[in-house]
């Protein structure tokens, strides 16, 4: 995470925010220092302190609150993959007594001379090594018409999860755009992506999450996570940036609005 640092207006950050930490080394650096300071004084707003973490972190708190949250696919596991950690963003929120009750991540990948339907149909977006990590019948089958298109410097930004008790919040139009905004900011990406579950979908999450485009499907078949249909969402950079302007713009009239209605 901390990569050569660029200058950037970011303002006095609260204690233990994720901002402290902050470096942006690509990217409109003015739109995505703001971006990011809206981003987390909504989630503030919201009772959340967004702070850095570990996939491993992840992993446990993944593994500790089975009851309300799936299994995270592979690509989140550290003991899956061989990957550096400056090749990951892993946020977690907490409410005022501490307690973890957001989740949010992002994986950058290399794939200049691959497409994200050659590495997700191979297993080797999930595993280091899948022939020997693969389970009995594991296999992800891709159908959506842009797959090949999705190659270069890419982001899978996943792993989103809300406590119960913070559902509703708003909370997922806020963290992916974090994750986007970070994926620009630290490895220069020309698309950013996830893999959204049917029924998730179907409740119109990618659109309040800020993903553009969507195509049918990915087929999960016996995966950690499970058997399921799964929608590709992705952006491509300028359609990143737009929607991060389009956030920053909507946040900020909220804001007027809420001042001129209590002055």
């Amino acid at each position: 995470m901390r990569l050569p640092v660029r200058s950037v207006p970011l303002a006095q950050p609260t204690r233990g925010s994720f901002i402290a930490e902050v470096v942006i080394n690509h990217g409109p650096a003015d739109l995505l220092g703001k971006l990011l300071l809206a981003a987390d004084t909504a989630a503030r707003d919201r009772g959340v302190l967004l702070s850095f973490a570990t996939l491993s972190q992840l992993v446990e708190i993944n593994q500790a609150n089975r009851g309300s949250w799936l299994p995270l696919l592979p690509v989140f596991d550290p003991g899956c993959g061989h990957f550096d950690q400056s090749a990951t963003v892993c946020l977690l929120g907490r409410n005022d007594s501490g307690d973890v009750v957001v989740t949010q991540a992002a994986r950058f990948f290399d794939w200049q001379t691959t497409t994200f339907r050659e590495e997700v149909t191979s297993l080797r977006m999930l595993y280091h090594d899948p022939d020997a990590r693969r389970g009995r019948g594991e296999a992800l089958e891709v159908t959506a018409p842009s797959a090949s298109k999705i190659t270069g410097n890419v982001a899978y930004t996943g792993a989103h999860w809300c406590r119960p008790d913070f559902r509703g919040k708003g909370l997922p139009g806020i963290t992916p755009r974090i994750a986007r905004a970070l994926a620009v900011a630290l490895w220069d990406v020309d698309f950013a992506f996830t893999l959204m579950l049917e029924d998730v979908f179907s409740r119109g999450v990618a659109r309040r999450a800020g993903y553009l485009n969507s195509e049918w499907s990915v087929e999960l078949k016996n995966t950690p996570l499970g058997t399921y249909s799964a929608a590709l969402l992705w952006n491509d950079r300028d359609e990143i940036v737009a929607d991060l302007e389009g956030f920053l713009a909507n946040f900020v009239d909220a804001r007027a609005s809420s001042v001129e209605r209590y002055a």
